[in-house]
């Protein structure tokens, strides 16, 4: 992907969007939203934040309180604070993704799945990995009853799964 092309894009139709319907649209919301994933796949974490922040102060002025798309926005801020190595900020963005998705979506969403994944994720390079399985498991759990056994994500939580009780071993085996 050419992130540069990408965020030139995205960058024209924000100026289009506010031109057209002004500041307070959620078109605007999601090319905030766009281009800070594109300054975090950029690995531009503080203009990230920016763009990020920008969106989910907008969101919150046009959209009901606990409306999905704040869940996704908060999955992407804690992926960049994720990055950037605060893993107890990036846990309470997943995990106020996860309550959103729990309240707004069907009980067996994929992005609920996700946000534990996520969570899991974070406690995993916290080095919590008792409370990353446990969030590895739900996530798996829920995954294997939406998708195909051999749907990536399936894959994908169990691989987590293995590799955070290897962590677990070797570090128990080293104290």
């Amino acid at each position: 992907m050419n992130t540069s092309e990408a965020l030139k894009s995205y960058q024209q139709a924000l100026k289009i969007f506010h031109e057209l319907l002004g500041d307070n649209n959620e078109n605007v919301a999601w090319c905030y939203n766009n281009i800070g994933i594109i300054y975090f796949m950029e690995k531009k974490y503080r203009e990230a934040l920016i763009y990020l922040k920008k969106a989910l102060d907008l969101k919150k002025c046009l959209l009901p309180e606990k409306h999905p798309c704040f869940g996704n926005t908060y999955i992407n801020l804690g992926d960049v604070y994720c990055e950037h190595g605060d893993y107890d900020l990036a846990t309470k963005y997943y995990q106020e993704s996860y309550e959103i998705f729990q309240t707004s979506l069907t009980p067996q969403h994929p992005s609920i799945a996700r946000a534990l994944r996520n969570i899991g994720f974070a406690k995993e390079l916290k080095g919590d990995f008792v409370k990353a399985s446990i969030f590895y498991n739900q996530a798996l759990n829920l995954r294997q009853k939406i998708l195909s056994p051999t749907h990536p994500d399936v894959l994908e939580s169990t691989q987590d799964i293995q590799r955070v009780l290897s962590k677990n071993i070797t570090h128990f085996s080293s104290v």
